[in-house]
């Protein structure tokens, strides 16, 4: 009887896992990533296939323990009605349907993973960068195959002017200065993610001779190669904690080479840099142009109505935000209040003393600025 009952229920358990699995994985690694389905979804589905499967092969397993000349002993219906019939029946259908489950494992052997698992920072890389720019999941695995991911601290050099620089950093988050002979920064670098770190900083360095650049360190050595054994001739720091990704040129032109897909994502990246690049020097041109005009309309230290008209024309014909005339008018030695008072007292006793940072070369060209803003307002 034992014999009888567990052999069927150890071929359902054999098949029901088997097929689950082999499905499961191959629903997993095709469709996963292009329908956004889970690892335990796949398993749902590969359950679902092989509850269907169950059904047209179950008379065929019971079929075959039959051909196989088993049989329950003979037992009279009474007897099969017994208790200990019962618990010789139940406890066969349970280890049947155990070995069974264990036989139908047997595939994970010799599964291969197909799919690659990523982290949850791996995840948001992804989709905030490399997915938007055309990568796809396995592209991506690829590249962070070959590239390294790290974080650095405040201060930390990223590129030493008198070395040269044989990869490309790509900044995710954070800041980073490029700084002169002197040790004054004249550029600063902003990670790819942290756009409201880029936004505010952009607004504090709107007033200052300070170039605003994207997140990639090292595209001009990326396209020229040659220049990859010559001293980068920067030198950059962290001026925040840093989160990168760098990738050397030899592996990254590797990569493109076998992969026109990285190829793509790559250019793509660099075009996207090249292109905010040249938005932000137009709005560097247009903020010094009317940093120059309020600073030829406060240099007396007040402000009346027909000025605030001038003002106000050539900052919508700039485009210039009322954050970014704020923080030129703080730079000025101005702030909201004196701006709404119409007056300052900052500068001195005299209102006509110079506003911080200017000088008396400056003063030449101020004079300039005031008689064109007077032939304007006449």
């Amino acid at each position: 009887l034992a014999v009888f009952v567990a052999v069927p229920f150890f071929g359902f358990g054999l098949a029901d896992n088997g097929i689950m699995i082999m499905c499961g994985d191959f629903i997993d690694s095709q469709f996963g990533a292009v329908l956004g389905l889970t690892t335990m979804a796949a398993a749902g589905l590969g359950n679902w296939v092989s509850d269907v499967c169950g059904l047209g092969i179950g008379d065929a397993i019971e079929r075959s323990a039959v051909r196989l000349g088993l049989n329950n002993g003979h037992l009279t219906p009474a007897q099969e009605r017994m208790t200990s019939a019962k618990l010789v029946s139940l406890s066969a259908k349970v280890i049947g349907i155990t070995l069974g489950c264990f036989a139908g494992m047997a595939p994970l052997l010799f599964l291969t993973p197909s799919k690659k698992e990523f982290s949850k920072e791996e995840l948001e890389l992804f989709d905030g960068i490399f997915g938007p720019a055309g990568l796809t999941t396995t592209n991506f695995s690829d590249f962070l195959e070959r590239s390294t991911r790290r974080k650095v601290g405040e201060g930390h050099t990223l590129v030493d002017a008198e070395k040269p620089l044989p990869k490309m950093i790509l900044m995710i988050r954070g800041t980073a200065a490029e700084l002169d002979g002197d040790g004054c920064v004249t550029a600063k670098y902003f990670g790819r993610l942290g756009s409201r770190d880029r936004d505010e900083d952009q607004q504090s360095q709107c007033a200052k001779k300070v170039k605003l650049r994207g997140a990639v360190i090292g595209d001009k050595v990326f396209m020229d190669e040659a220049k990859a054994a010559l001293p980068f001739g920067k030198h950059i720091v962290a001026s925040t904690p840093v989160e990168l990704i760098e990738c050397g040129l030899k592996d990254l032109h590797e990569l493109m080479e076998n992969d026109k897909a990285i190829q793509g994502c790559m250019m793509s990246i660099l075009y996207n840099e090249a292109m905010e690049n040249i938005k932000r020097a137009k709005g560097d041109k247009a903020s010094n142009q009317y940093r120059k005009l309020l600073t030829a309309v406060i240099l007396d230290g007040q402000v009346d109505e027909r000025e605030r008209e001038f003002i106000a024309k050539h900052q919508a014909d700039l485009r210039i935000s009322d954050e970014e005339h704020f923080a030129l008018l703080k730079g000025l030695g101005w702030d909201k209040e004196s701006w709404a008072r119409g007056r300052v007292s900052s500068y001195g006793e005299h209102p006509s003393s110079l506003p911080p940072g200017m000088t008396s070369s400056d003063l030449l060209r101020v004079a300039a600025l005031l008689e064109q803003v007077a032939s304007s307002m006449g």
